[in-house]
């Protein structure tokens, strides 16, 4: 794809990107994105078909993000807890600096949390055969449980201004912890988790 279509397609995304953080998908018009984008109506026909289209690129950026941090973070540090802590302050610090990070979490949490849950699930299974889980608690308990905790604190933060979001991220996992680790070390782990978020 030439130079300037390149550019055309990340103003267009970008340009939706703050349109869906702020209004969801139904309340997205293909109109107000051109607009924005100071595009042409027809560029945005040439680049998406369709406002799915378009919801669907700006997802799968967001998604394609986090495979490789998950693969850092485990490489880096050897308790699966404390990687799924430091993903949250790193998705959170995503979603609070980049639009397009924003609106793929608003669009994949009003289409499906599911991918969601099933990539912490896959951390908390070595958190689980280390025994690192509380007694009683499984891999897909805990990541239903933080995933919902989580989008709850990334939705109420964002009624707020997202001024306090990492605040409420540490407070969630303070509580949290004590309900999912073995031997729970909320501030212990909080601390080693935000650490390898900067890394």
């Amino acid at each position: 794809m030439q130079q300037r279509a390149l550019a055309t397609r990340e103003r267009l995304l970008r340009a939706a990107a703050e349109i869906f953080a702020a209004n969801g998908y139904a309340g997205t018009s293909l109109t107000e994105i051109h607009e924005r984008a100071g595009v042409t109506k027809g560029a945005i026909y040439f680049h998406y078909p369709n406002k799915e289209s378009v919801a669907e690129a700006i997802v799968e950026r967001q998604l394609e993000r986090w495979p490789a941090l998950v693969k850092r973070f485990c490489a880096e540090e050897s308790d699966p807890v404390v990687v799924v802590v430091a993903l949250t302050f790193a998705i959170t610090k995503a979603f609070r600096d980049e639009p397009v990070m924003r609106a793929g979490a608003r669009l994949a949490l009003d289409r499906n949390v599911g991918a969601w849950e099933i990539a912490f699930t896959e951390v908390f299974k070595a958190a689980e055969r280390a025994g690192e889980l509380a007694e009683g608690v499984t891999a897909e308990e805990a990541a239903r449980v933080v995933v919902s905790s989580f989008f709850g604190v990334f939705q109420v933060s964002d009624t707020m201004g997202r001024t306090d979001t990492e605040e409420r991220l540490r407070e969630m996992w303070r509580v949290v912890l004590f309900g999912i680790q073995a031997e729970p070390s909320p501030r212990t782990t909080v601390r080693r988790a935000e650490a390898l978020a900067l890394t």
